[in-house]
């Protein structure tokens, strides 16, 4: 199973990061579980939660939001703080974890990147179905 996280700011453009990112998943086979969490940073705890509730079902994770830049300091935090949590997850965990939150600037880049084929939610499980496929070439880490 492949679980994804979406958040719920920006809730219409992070519904189609998540279809996007589903449909990558299911056509390659893959079983999806879809939870949702309130922002950004409440990703990585919530990946922690079913990687412990789950230990040898989730193979690998894709987490998907929109981050849009505001007057303060607070969008570089919640998007460099994120990405470093995944990241650390990734690491330690020895998952594969794909990143599909966007961290725009305006909503003409938030639309350019959850539309058709430059969704970045279905680049993001590209992603994962590409590490999980190299992981068997490389094979089980010890």
């Amino acid at each position: 199973m492949i679980a994804i996280f979406t958040t719920r700011w920006n809730e219409l453009f992070c519904q189609k990061l998540e279809a996007a990112a589903r449909a990558r998943l299911q056509e390659a086979g893959y079983s999806v579980k879809h939870w949702v969490v309130p922002g950004a940073l409440e990703i990585p705890l919530a990946v922690e939660w079913a990687l412990d509730q789950h230990p040898n079902q989730v193979e690998a994770v894709v987490a998907c939001g929109v981050i849009l830049k505001g007057e303060t300091y607070h969008f570089e935090l919640v998007a460099n703080e994120t990405s470093r949590a995944l990241t650390d997850i990734a690491l330690r965990r020895k998952i594969p974890i794909g990143h599909g939150i966007l961290a725009c600037y305006n909503l003409q880049q938030v639309e350019d990147r959850t539309q058709g084929s430059k969704n970045k939610g279905a680049e993001a499980a590209l992603a994962v179905l590409e590490m999980l496929q190299l992981k068997k070439e490389i094979g089980e880490p010890k």
